[in-house]
């Protein structure tokens, strides 16, 4: 059996790269900010998902059921 192996401390060290990257293509088309502030400021709770947190129950009081 394949088991895949997930090694965080690898995948954590491209984070300052990428976050390096973003910022400039953001900044390109006058955005702020990188990938790693972004990304926290999405998963911080409720109130920074901007309803997307009840978007299944709006699709299926409109007749449009997902799995």
């Amino acid at each position: 059996m394949d088991h895949e192996r997930y090694d965080a401390g690898a995948a954590d060290a491209h984070i300052p790269v990428y976050d390096e990257r973003l910022t400039a293509y953001n900044s390109r088309y006058g955005q702020s900010g990188g990938w790693s502030e972004r990304v926290l400021a999405r998963l911080r709770g409720p109130d920074s998902l901007s309803g997307r947190h009840v978007l299944r129950d709006v699709l299926e009081r409109l007749g449009l059921p997902s799995r």
